[in-house]
């Protein structure tokens, strides 16, 4: 079982806060970005570009906070020591995942017709491969593949989460058996759902394309991303005295060094099996993605 007394003192320092300069630095920034989305939006030369820089970072926001449900998940069901502590960071990276949720209903409701050309009737009717396909790439399958992944994220993530802050509470082991049951759920449930999203919201974009990888390649990111956002948090919370050596020291960092260095190279393979296949076997269809 994870040591639960090291779950609790790590809270003991104070709240995980972001210093003003920080913050303002970021309030800032989302100003700059929302102003210069709107005005790209009102401008008909520049729509074309707004909405595929909306979904650039939307899914690369969105790979984020779902990286701390996949880590949280991995650590509960391996049943592993080393990671009580990160864990608690992880939990935390979930919470984003409701605003992801608004974020992806903006894009289906206001932006699917700027990005996707199967959205497009007449488009679908020029192209028998789009028609071929259009069992599965239409908008109301669009719409319930998407929600459905999110509603299953969130209420796994939240359960996780529940149980792990109640524990700190109660120190309750039962919570930690019901969290490993919960991961044992959610790792099929997440590589399933994450690969259809993968799939829709980025290889549908050239729907003449696809490649069964995709959604392997997607994952290698999103695993490689989170634990370097895990390792930078870490970092600035130690710089601010928040996390204790005795609780969360360098060989958290080094060993989540050495999976991102893990996942770097499962990432360049995945990356290269892909277009080796495709070089060798002589597609030129699939140069499309490139």
């Amino acid at each position: 079982m994870a040591n639960h007394t090291e779950a609790k003192e790590i809270r003991n320092p104070g709240p995980f806060r972001i210093s003003p300069l920080l913050k303002s630095m970021f309030f800032i920034c989302s100003a700059i970005g929302l102003v210069t989305f709107s005005m790209a939006l009102i401008s008909d030369s520049e729509r074309h570009r707004a909405w595929p820089n909306f979904l650039l970072n939307y899914f690369f926001f969105m790979v984020l906070g779902l990286s701390g449900a996949f880590f949280t998940a991995l650590q509960h069901i391996t049943n592993a020591y080393w990671s009580v502590t990160v864990r608690r960071i992880a939990e935390a990276l979930m919470s984003y995942l409701p605003v992801a949720f608004v974020l992806g209903l903006v894009l289906l409701v206001f932006g699917r017709h700027d990005l996707y050309a199967w959205t497009n009737v007449a488009a679908v009717s020029a192209d028998h491969l789009l028609q071929a396909k259009q069992n599965y790439l239409n908008a109301p399958f669009f719409a319930i593949r998407l929600v459905g992944a999110f509603v299953l994220w969130i209420a796994f993530s939240w359960a996780m989460r529940s149980n792990s802050l109640n524990q700190d509470v109660s120190g309750d082991k039962k919570l930690t058996l019901s969290n490993i049951k919960l991961s044992t759920l959610f790792i099929p449930i997440f590589a399933v759902t994450f690969t259809l999203v993968s799939f829709d919201l980025l290889m549908s974009l050239e729907p003449h394309w696809f490649s069964t990888i995709f959604g392997v390649y997607c994952f290698a990111g999103l695993f490689y991303s989170g634990l370097s956002l895990l390792a930078v948090l870490i970092i600035y919370g130690r710089k601010q005295g928040l996390f204790r050596d005795d609780i969360l020291n360098m060989n958290h960092l080094h060993d989540i060094g050495k999976l991102m260095f893990a996942f770097t190279v499962f990432w360049g393979y995945i990356m290269f099996a892909q277009l080796m296949l495709q070089w060798y076997a002589n597609l030129p269809e699939e140069t499309t993605y490139y």
